[in-house]
């Protein structure tokens, strides 16, 4: 990054909002790749690329530990227009899942070299059939552990964590309320976890350790 840039929380919530602009049902991200790519060069990422499957991945810093923070591009379909009211961002993506992709962005943009090596992920395809995690689990990338940042309004939970190959979760469904940005054609939280749980286990088959962060939050705050 250069020196004199600073991420200020008005220059988030502005590319925050740009973000929501963009429209991005399942596989259809490539504005938002390109929008990612152009952030992480601004801000002193290296090895930028936009893989085979449309995921864009980018790293910073150098050393141990290896940690990917990954999010996901893709929203639901249907178009919400992008608003604000009072400290509050509305539109499609504010929610699931956005915000957390670009506050994962700013956040391994802080990592300056030998404090570790962080590989910022947008994955396409999250609502559908993921074909971008599983692009990068196939990639068998040389990773210590990953963080998973998402939303999951159905889902009383606790935080789901595999280390050595194990995955605990404790939740259950709930009913509404239902998000700002979401239909009630949501994907059931059944399908969900099983869809979690898959991703998990391909991926402590190769001895990552997975966190999966879930909140309740509807609405970005400024």
């Amino acid at each position: 990054m250069n020196s004199d840039f600073t991420v200020t929380p008005k220059f988030a919530t502005k590319m925050l909002e740009k973000a929501l602009r963009l429209y991005t049902p399942s596989l259809s991200e490539r504005p938002m790749a390109e929008f990612l790519a152009d952030k992480c060069d601004d801000l002193g990422f290296e090895d930028i690329q936009i893989d085979e499957v449309g995921n864009i991945i980018a790293k910073k810093g150098s050393g141990s530990p290896k940690i990917m923070l990954c999010g996901h591009m893709d929203v639901v379909p249907g178009k919400v227009k992008v608003r604000k009211e009072g400290d509050a961002l509305y539109g499609r993506g504010a929610s699931d899942a956005k915000a957390p992709l670009m506050a994962m962005l700013f956040a391994a943009a802080s990592i300056e070299k030998n404090q570790g090596t962080v590989t910022f992920v947008g994955a396409v395809d999250e609502e559908g059939n993921a074909v971008g995690i599983k692009n990068i689990v196939k990639k068998k990338m040389d990773i210590d552990c990953i963080s998973a940042f998402n939303p999951e309004r159905h889902l009383e939970s606790q935080t789901s964590r595999s280390q050595q190959g194990r995955l605990e979760t404790a939740g259950k469904t709930k009913g509404g309320p239902w998000a700002l940005d979401d239909p009630p054609s949501r994907q059931t939280s059944r399908h969900t976890i099983r869809r979690h749980s898959q991703i998990t286990r391909l991926l402590s088959q190769r001895g990552v350790a997975i966190c999966f962060w879930m909140n309740e939050r509807e609405t970005v705050k400024k």
